[in-house]
């Protein structure tokens, strides 16, 4: 039986997972992610207890990042729905993250702050699938008017340069930037 058909068997659980990013000035956007797991079937603790079909995560991140090194200026938590009540001890955890810059390096300081158990997993993996977002967020914030002069921010090029296939130093694409950036610095 092949993967795709595997896949067509009974559904017992579902994440997803959005991101939406939202201006607030010409330097600053707010990002928010949402993270909803969702359980089909019933299931049972390793005591036995039963857990019915349901929402099992519904968590929320905000953020407020501003500048040219795209600092976390705010960051917000809900937490509307988890499986247990201990749970939202974690809401505050993300706290630990306000003044960082989400280029270069962030997933690692993320992991060393507020992974494993100095926090939520689930909160971690929602930040680190909304950074991506907020990169690009950030930029499509800054060049939304074509008649508007903007250097490309050096931070941008460290994200991009080597972050994929695509962007690999020595392909086109990163050739170009480069080429452009440095056309721009002489």
């Amino acid at each position: 039986m092949s993967l795709i058909e595997q896949c067509r068997g009974e559904k017992i659980r579902t994440r997803n997972i959005s991101v939406a990013i939202y201006t607030i000035d010409e330097e600053s956007i707010a990002v928010e992610g949402v993270l909803k797991d969702d359980r089909f079937v019933t299931q049972y603790t390793f005591v036995g207890d039963e857990f019915p079909p349901g929402i099992v995560h519904h968590m929320v991140v905000r953020m407020r990042i501003g500048g040219e090194s795209l600092t976390i200026e705010e960051i917000e938590v809900e937490m509307p729905c988890t499986p247990y009540e201990t749970c939202v001890e974690n809401k505050n955890s993300l706290d630990k993250l306000k003044g960082l810059s989400i280029i270069r390096g962030f997933t690692s300081r993320v992991k060393k702050t507020v992974g494993g158990i100095n926090g939520c997993v689930h909160l971690t993996a929602l930040l680190l699938s909304m950074v991506p977002a907020a990169i690009q967020g950030h930029w499509t914030n800054l060049t939304r008017k074509p008649d508007v002069d903007i250097v490309f921010p050096e931070a941008f090029m460290h994200f991009l340069i080597d972050s994929c296939s695509v962007w690999q130093r020595d392909r086109t694409l990163a050739k170009e930037l480069i080429s452009n950036i440095e056309g721009m610095t002489t």
